[in-house]
């Protein structure tokens, strides 16, 4: 039993000291500038208005002011949600009148991060071994890890939404197919609203990842495992719940914008700026010469909808979902990015995909298993090379040719030593900082046990009601926010109109597009 239990706790603790020396705990990524700005607003100064955070966190964007006289937020707030237990640690173990924008809380948001990026892995374990146990789960997501864009925003650049959204899509995905055999229960659906609500809460475009529910629902209806009635009205739960894990965001919009449905980065995307070709294999991040293992993904996604479509069909309509509303962002690239950051959700997707390919080749010959293994493996290294050429100099911000990310992998050796110097010369947490973030981590570990037991004993509605109350309180928090707006003025020539914003950021793609020679 002691054995047992040291063995289940080595890959956390493995992945916990690798962090430790990995983790950029003091650095605040632009956008992360954004989603972290919430935070010291609610909390510290109890309002929804965005003045000081941006000013004197020196947001690299204008001042935008909405019709409501709130200053524009154009990041969604889940990020925000989901670090709120660590800014809250840090709120309590910081210095008297410790500053609220700086570096004691960036760190905090980006160990919460990482810790998600933690779970997110040991759920991707999970999946695959409820997918099938014979075969090496840990293995391949490890593979899935380091072959997308996961690594680099769970331990590199961790203040971003990226890895936070990909572990709410990895969770919502686990919670499916966890509970996959009890699609009669009204629970189940209610659940998987909440955790699918909070997913888009983390960016609005993993709403995408509704698609499994709603394929196998449409399944089993079609064959006849459940009537019309009970199909729609389970359709019906999953969306009220959604609604309720979404809420958050939607308050915000409200009171900001004056719409629940504002989406204010909605500018982003259109169909007039339909890049597929260049989403796929421009050197300029796309997906072909940076994260190639999506493609043989994609492949196991069309194998596994052979084998089980029941399964594997709302999962591949969500990853080409995901493709396509990313061909239709205004700079297809993603300015300053370790590959396509914004594929980065779909980490559970993509992992089941690989595991697919092992799955064919399971009995086969020894040579066909080999080459299963290499289709995985190859294309992951070539992406860990350019992890190392990050830390050589490889360029993320400025457009970089194929010939350059072939040298990256050329001089590897030098990169390598590279990424080992300036990882031993980062400044990482003192031995204090790193025990009380083992600690925490430790409470979130066992807190994320106890919910997961109630799962396993067929007690879902304690985890759905639990979740309700924290979505209400954070609510009623919003909510009193907005009653405590400010009174203020802005002087002249610091702010623009909040619709003048997506002027700005098009503006900016344009002179990229110019300066590189772009479409």
């Amino acid at each position: 039993m002691e054995l047992c239990i040291v063995r289940n706790n080595v890959p956390k603790v493995v992945l916990l000291v690798g962090g430790y020396l990995l983790m950029n705990g003091n650095y605040l990524f632009p956008d992360g500038q954004g989603y972290f700005s919430y935070l010291p607003s609610l909390f510290f100064d109890g309002d929804i208005d965005f003045y000081n955070e941006f000013v004197l966190m020196r947001i690299p964007v204008p001042l935008a002011v909405t019709a409501g006289g709130y200053i524009s937020n154009i990041w969604s707030v889940g990020s925000a949600f989901l670090w709120t237990p660590f800014y809250l640690v840090a709120k309590l173990f910081g210095a008297a009148g410790a500053n609220p924008y700086g570096s004691w809380f960036w760190q905090w948001v980006n160990f919460g991060s990482f810790f998600y990026g933690v779970v997110a892995f040991l759920l991707l374990v999970k999946i695959l071994k409820k997918i099938n146990n014979g075969l090496p789960a840990m293995a391949v997501a490890a593979l899935a890890f380091a072959g997308t864009p996961m690594f680099f925003y769970t331990f590199v650049i961790s203040s971003t939404a990226h890895g936070v959204s990909a572990f709410a899509a990895t969770l919502l995905v686990w919670y499916w197919l966890y509970s996959y055999e009890g699609y009669k229960a009204k629970i189940r659906y209610a659940l998987l609203g909440l955790i699918a609500g909070v997913t888009a809460m983390t960016r609005p475009q993993e709403a995408l990842f509704i698609a499994p529910v709603i394929t196998e629902l449409a399944f089993r209806y079609f064959k006849k495992e459940l009537p019309l009635k009970k199909t729609i009205s389970s359709l019906a739960v999953f969306a009220v719940f959604f609604v309720v894990g979404f809420s958050p965001q939607m308050f915000l919009w409200k009171f900001i914008y004056g719409s629940f449905f504002a989406a204010p980065s909605g500018f982003n995307v259109s169909l007039r700026y339909f890049e597929p070709l260049a989403l796929l294999f421009s050197p300029y991040h796309g997906i072909a010469l940076w994260t190639p293992v999506i493609l043989v993904s994609f492949a196991g996604l069309m194998l596994g909808c052979v084998r089980r479509p029941q399964v594997y069909a709302g999962l591949l309509v969500a990853l080409l979902g995901q493709f396509f509303v990313n061909a239709c962002c205004v700079a297809y690239w993603e300015g300053y990015s370790f590959g396509l950051r914004q594929m980065t959700s779909s980490l559970p997707v993509i992992s089941l995909g690989m595991y697919e390919i092992m799955i064919f080749a399971s009995g086969k010959s020894k040579q066909v298993r080999a080459l299963a293994w290499f289709l995985l493996i190859a294309p992951t290294l070539w992406t860990v090379g350019l992890l190392l050429g990050y830390y050589g100099g490889l360029d993320l911000l400025g457009y970089v040719s194929a010939g350059e990310l072939v040298s990256a992998q050329k001089n590897l050796l030098y990169n390598a030593a590279a990424a080992a110097k300036k990882i031993a010369g980062a400044e990482h947490p003192s031995a204090l900082e790193f025990i009380l973030t083992i600690g925490v981590a430790a409470a979130f570990f066992a807190f994320l046990r106890a919910a997961k037991r109630r799962l396993e004993r067929n007690r879902p509605l304690a985890v759905v009601v639990a979740a309700c109350i924290i979505l209400g309180g954070y609510n009623a928090l919003i909510i009193r926010a907005h009653i405590n707006k400010p009174v203020y003025t802005i002087p002249p020539g610091l702010a623009i109109s909040s619709d003048k914003l997506g002027e700005f950021f098009t503006g900016q793609v344009r002179e990229i597009k110019e300066k590189y020679s772009l479409r």
